[in-house]
Formats: structure tokens, C-alpha cells, sequence
């Protein structure tokens, strides 16, 4: 909160104390929180494609928030809580050489740290399914002609996809397939640097014909 107090105090001329900035983010925060349960109603136009995403990421906390929780470091212990996000857009509009480009103020975001578990007896979504239903209704996900679902690859995010958009297309984002292609590679040819062109071509047209 140091930081933000010499940010305004910088950018605006405003002296403000770092707990005065604490106090004010922790009020808008609930104030948000509140408003993101709350309003649902449909806002904007439903586009014939509409793409939404779903992905996690570890977000540092104070000790006591993360007390007796499994974590990555050498004891087990964890250091962060994972903050979970649903964005979804459109991408209606095209580049110069005719592809898809997102679509100026499409995007919308929502996140929490919240959990996707559940009980299979529950009749209930979990925390984390249920703002993401939440954020589709406003945007009309489910109006869409053509739904599709991006992810990492993670199991929780297809698990989600399934139970809540099981007419949604299920994509795996390119940066994560291209990964999983490297390892198919090394698999087949070795953890070579300098893999020849011909043995690239000889990959890629196994995977294609398989």
C-alpha cells in the first residue's frame, strides 16, 4: 500500500496515508464483491462467436492465510493462495491479413480466490462455477451461436466447461499446445537442440495423419 500512497501522491498531488489507502481498497473491494453477486442481468450485444477463459494463478498472501495449506515449497508449505479468473470477449473484427483480433472493449474479467471443489452429492455449484455462470448470464455466453471454452489444459477448467457450457467447443490455448507438441517431439526424437527440418516434417505429418 506504500507503493499506492506515492503513486497518488506522484501522479495526482494527493497525500494519502498508506492505511488510509488499505481501509478504502478493502471497502471498495466488498462494495464490488456484493454489487458482482447481485447484478446479473444481460449487458451488451450477444456476438455470434463468444470466447470465454478460465485460468488460475498463485497470488502471495500474509502467513496466516496460508497456514496448514500444501504448497510448492521444499517443507510443502505454501507461500500463495491460487486467485482463479473468468474473462470472456469477442472477436468479430479482422486484421489486415484477414484474421481474428479481439474485439475493442469485448473483455470483461471476473476473480476471486475462490475454490472450484465440490461435494459430487451437492446439488450446489462451488464458489468459483457459480461466478463463472454469473459472468456468462451477463454476457449472454450461452445465446451465443458458436460458444467456445479456452484453457490451459487444467482439469478443474475442463471439468467446469463441461458442467456449465456442454454446447461450448473446448480449445486448448496455443501456448500450452504448442508445449505439449514439444514433449510429443522429444518423445519420438530425442531431446536433440538441433532437430533437423526433415525430422520436423516427419513429426508434424505423423500427428497429422494420426
Amino acid at each position: 500500500m506504500e507503493k499506492v500512497s506515492v503513486l497518488l501522491y506522484e501522479l495526482a498531488g494527493v497525500q494519502v496515508s498508506a492505511k488510509q489507502v488499505e481501509r478504502a481498497a478493502e471497502a471498495l473491494g466488498a462494495e464490488i464483491a456484493v454489487d458482482e453477486q447481485q447484478q446479473v442481468e444481460r449487458m451488451g450485444k450477444v456476438a455470434p462467436t463468444m470466447y470465454l477463459g478460465m485460468d488460475g494463478t498463485g497470488v502471495p498472501t500474509h502467513t496466516q492465510e496460508v497456514v496448514d495449506r500444501a504448497g510448492k515449497q521444499a517443507d510443502g508449505s505454501a507461500k500463495t493462495r491460487e486467485a482463479k479468473l473468468v474473462t470472456i470477449w469477442t472477436a468479430e473484427s479482422r486484421d489486415a491479413e484477414g484474421q481474428p483480433v479481439r474485439d475493442p472493449g469485448s473483455i470483461t474479467y471476473s476473480a476471486a480466490i475462490e475454490s472450484t471443489a465440490t461435494l459430487d452429492t451437492s446439488p450446489d455449484l462451488s464458489d468459483f462455477a457459480a461466478r463463472v455462470q454469473r459472468e456468462a448470464s451477463r454476457r449472454g455466453f450461452t445465446e451465443a451461436q458458436r460458444p467456445a471454452v479456452l484453457g490451459d489444459g487444467s482439469v478443474w477448467i475442463w471439468n467446469s466447461a463441461t458442467e456449465l457450457f456442454p454446447q461450448a467447443t473446448q480449445i486448448l490455448d496455443c501456448f500450452h499446445a504448442k508445449e505439449h507438441l514439444s514433449q510429443v517431439g522429444k518423445v519420438i526424437y530425442g531431446d536433440r537442440p538441433k532437430a533437423n527440418h526433415g525430422s520436423r516434417r516427419a513429426m508434424m505429418n505423423s500427428m497429422r495423419a494420426a
